[in-house]
């Protein structure tokens, strides 16, 4: 069984979540590897970037072909500005199908494919099995990847073009649908793109390398204060709305007192501020630093006001670290009594919160153990080779 993973980029959270699939596959004895349009690390075997083997020429044409259809796209962006979510449109450069790897692979697993996957020309020339795994609301929409907060009606022409190209280029398909969340499960099941597909629920697996260390030596080494309670918020940006930054930073003026700390990490980075108790941590780009960071803190805040299935939680909770997360998205079914809590999506109720749950006393080695035990790699793994088997 060849199963050829296919996600544009190697950083964010659909690409950690297809890579650390890609892993757990392997350690399963299935031969995986992954197809990306950029790739920026060399830290996990079997990963390829579209562009390998190409001559200096064809590259070159290759990156004006890409400026230009970048160009056109942004200037419609432009139109969506307001919205402040993530468009992206159904076209591309690339023809995978004539790529190396898919005459390799049996199976084509999508993952986060925006911006790398030609809808027209991969789903007439595709002939391998298909199984994709969403990631956000995207591939079954007209372009946006979350429909969150938007108030105006976008009945322009190319977003009805782009339903019309996805509903063709879906025709006589046979995909194999996975969500990590039944929230997103749902969403995908009522809609009119992905109705006709099977559809299945698994979990974004951990890394099994993700474990809690000691706690000073964390503190220490991030020059986090020893004697503080920490909050910490991890968000890629910041100034996605959904992400609820503007939520938290008003709930940390009124639950902020000297005891405590607020740790922000991700992009862009903010400005410490010792007078209101917030320390930047700036982007940490591999599991061992965000591993320090968890490990480092007494509670992890996702704020976010629509969301999946957060990594953010999964690795926490496999560092032993408790979760305080709004009613939203795919977020609840992620927390319980053993590792968090839910608060309503206000900053008040967050700000009435936070105290609360630094002052409770969490078993970090129960959240820990149960957490390895629901996102192991090994129970991914088996549920994805019985998918493929079923193929």
């Amino acid at each position: 069984m060849k199963v050829l993973h296919v996600n544009t980029h190697n950083t964010g959270g659909a690409a950690k979540a297809c890579l650390r699939t890609h892993m757990a596959l392997l350690s399963q004895g299935i031969d995986s590897k992954v197809l990306l349009r950029s790739k920026t690390q060399e830290d996990v075997p079997h990963v390829h970037e579209i562009w390998e083997g190409l001559s200096y020429a064809a590259k070159s044409k290759k990156y004006l072909e890409q400026k230009k259809l970048d160009r056109q796209q942004n200037k419609i962006r432009k139109e969506l500005i307001s919205a402040k979510e993530l468009f992206s449109f159904p076209f591309s450069i690339w023809d995978i199908t004539s790529h190396p790897l898919y005459e390799w692979a049996d199976i084509i697993h999508l993952h986060w494919v925006a911006g790398f996957l030609d809808y027209p020309s991969f789903f007439k020339a595709n002939s391998k099995k298909i199984v994709w795994t969403i990631h956000d609301e995207e591939p079954f929409s007209e372009g946006f990847h979350y429909h969150y907060n938007l108030h105006e009606h976008l009945g322009k022409d190319y977003m009805k073009q782009h339903i019309a190209v996805k509903k063709k280029a879906f025709e006589n398909q046979a995909i194999q649908v996975i969500s990590p969340s039944s929230y997103l499960n749902i969403k995908a099941k009522k809609s009119e793109l992905f109705s006709h597909f099977s559809h299945h629920v698994v979990a974004n697996c951990f890394n099994r390398t993700i474990s809690s260390i000691d706690r000073n030596a964390c503190r220490e080494h991030l020059q986090i204060p020893q004697n503080k309670k920490v909050v910490l918020y991890v968000a890629d940006d910041f100034r996605v709305p959904r992400k609820g930054f503007n939520v938290m930073e008003q709930a940390w003026i009124s639950a902020f007192s000297s005891t405590m700390i607020l740790c922000v990490l991700g992009s862009p980075s903010i400005k410490t501020n010792a007078e209101k108790g917030i320390l930047s941590l700036g982007r940490l780009n591999n599991d061992s630093s965000m591993m320090q960071a968890y490990s480092a803190a007494d509670l992890l805040v996702v704020p976010s006001l629509i969301d999946n299935f957060p990594n953010t939680v999964v690795e926490a909770s496999c560092c032993g670290t408790p979760t305080l997360g709004f009613n939203a998205g795919g977020i609840p079914e992620m927390i319980n009594d053993v590792n968090g809590a839910i608060c309503e999506a206000t900053s008040e109720d967050l700000a009435k919160s936070i105290p609360y749950m630094l002052n409770q006393d969490w078993d970090r080695n129960l959240i820990q153990n149960q957490a390895k035990e629901k996102y192991s790699s090994k129970l991914a793994a088996n549920k994805l080779i019985e998918i493929y088997s079923g193929l």
